[in-house]
């Protein structure tokens, strides 16, 4: 569980293959929570293809208690080959 405070941006992290074309989607925009954007990391000793991690940066808008949804996919595919649930507690 993340502990968060309303207004201040924090950002969410998780590996990731983005030369497979599998990337992590928000899956459904949050009412108490903002996604400010989204980058993609690798370490600075990466070649090309290696994985890194997905960055999504969010700000919780109310404070409370919130799960996001994320789900890793191929964009044209309907079906996701895993997903994770982020607790958000907003204090």
């Amino acid at each position: 569980m993340l502990t968060v405070a309303p207004g201040v941006s924090f950002e969410v992290e998780l590996g990731s293959g983005a030369s497979t074309g599998y990337t992590w989607e928000l899956l459904e925009p949050h009412e108490h929570i903002a996604l400010i954007g989204t980058s993609f990391r690798q370490p600075a000793a990466a070649t090309v293809g290696d994985g890194g991690t997905q960055v999504f940066e969010l700000q919780a808008q109310s404070p409370g208690h919130h799960l996001l949804h994320f789900v890793r996919k191929r964009r044209w595919e309907a079906q996701a080959i895993d997903s994770r649930v982020i607790e958000v507690n907003a204090v």
